[in-house]
């Protein structure tokens, strides 16, 4: 699968969450069917185990997108959109 883009929701930021780059972050709800602008929870454990729940926006705004990601992104689904024609 291609890289997903997921963005906060209006009010949470990494410096009200004090995220500095060495934490673990999970996506949930990734392994059902995706939507695009599909509100997911997330997960963040620092070094100590401690967890920090709220939710995440998918920033795959169309089917379209939605398409390329799950070819492995643009050039991919080109490619394999090219390999089907012939």
């Amino acid at each position: 699968m291609g890289v997903i883009p997921f963005e906060f929701e209006k009010g949470i930021n990494r410096k009200e969450l004090n995220l500095n780059g060495s934490e673990t972050i999970s996506i949930f709800g990734l392994a059902g069917e995706l939507e695009p602008s599909m509100i997911l929870n997330a997960q963040v454990l620092d070094a100590c185990s401690n967890a920090v729940h709220f939710k995440v926006k998918c920033r795959i705004d169309t089917k379209v997108e939605l398409e390329y990601v799950r070819h492995g992104g643009v050039l991919h689904y080109v490619l394999r959109d090219l390999a089907k024609a012939k």
